[in-house]
């Protein structure tokens, strides 16, 4: 997440992967990605949210289309 955020607020000229591209776009969603400083614990809270939820699941396997 780190990483990712780094990426995005810092080289957001350069493209990444259309499979990655979807995360990224799920994450904006949920503000995890964002310009504006944010309490990491914050973005973890989300995350774990996103997984019980199984919305990074259902975003990977749209993306990669499996069933």
């Amino acid at each position: 997440m780190v990483a990712a955020n780094v990426n995005f607020r810092f080289h957001s000229n350069y493209n990444s992967s259309p499979h990655l591209s979807n995360l990224m776009k799920l994450f904006q969603e949920q503000d995890i990605l964002t310009k504006k400083d944010v309490p990491f614990h914050e973005i973890i809270e989300v995350v774990i949210s996103l997984i019980k939820n199984e919305k990074i699941l259902q975003n990977i396997k749209k993306t990669l289309k499996l069933k």
